[in-house]
């Protein structure tokens, strides 16, 4: 089962090409809801760093804990070194899982900071979507965030040309839907040529 990885900056479309990529009948995790799932087991930690004020009624509030850590650089580097080991082991168990199925043919794994961490060895394949700024400012503004947030999260994430250029593969995210998932297909089945044969051009 070949390991592929999609990573892309805000609302670059990583996340719709992800959703294509299932439809194709691959097996999807995303490592921004493992760690979502992980804040709970580790809700003592998080309050300990963060402060009582992002519990309300025993419970997390992801809200406050955004507006906090993209805010303080320290402090999301404290929440970061508790939970991406987590992640990453819960990745790599879930592969181990899915694999004994024999069910799929790609493990696709949904990850923004996946070469800001340094996790791209462990897959066959990489996947970046990239979009020009505007595009992606567009996106954000009809989701009801400001310009702000968006620089304040895409500053700890590499620029779009890095990305690209270390992905093996890099989907361009600038037009309609219609076209992405056509453009994910090409680079999915450019994915099946190239497995087991080296790795192919950066292009989609």
């Amino acid at each position: 089962m070949i390991k592929l990885a999609v990573t892309g900056g805000i609302a670059s479309g990583k996340s719709l090409v992800c959703q294509f990529l299932s439809e194709q009948g691959l097996y999807l995790a995303s490592a921004d809801e493992i760690s979502h799932q992980l804040l709970k087991s580790n809700k003592q930690a998080i309050v300990e760093i963060l402060g009582v004020e992002v519990e309300a009624d025993g419970e997390l509030d992801r809200r406050k804990i955004a507006d906090i850590v993209f805010n303080d650089v320290t402090i999301l580097k404290k929440l970061e070194a508790i939970l991406h080991p987590q992640v990453i082991g819960k990745i790599e168990e879930l592969y181990r899982e899915i694999s004994t199925t024999h069910s799929y043919k790609a493990f696709v794994v949904e990850a923004p900071l996946l070469f800001e961490i340094d996790f791209n060895s462990w897959f066959d394949y990489t996947i970046a979507v990239i979009s020009s700024k505007s595009q992606c400012l567009k996106r954000l503004n009809e989701k009801g965030l400001t310009p702000n947030q968006y620089e304040q999260r895409q500053s700890r994430l590499f620029d779009r040309e890095l990305v690209a250029e270390l992905a093996d593969f890099t989907i361009v995210n600038d037009g309609t839907k219609e076209e992405l998932k056509t453009k994910t297909q090409h680079t999915l089945k450019k994915v099946y040529e190239t497995d087991g044969s080296g790795r192919a051009p950066n292009q989609a």
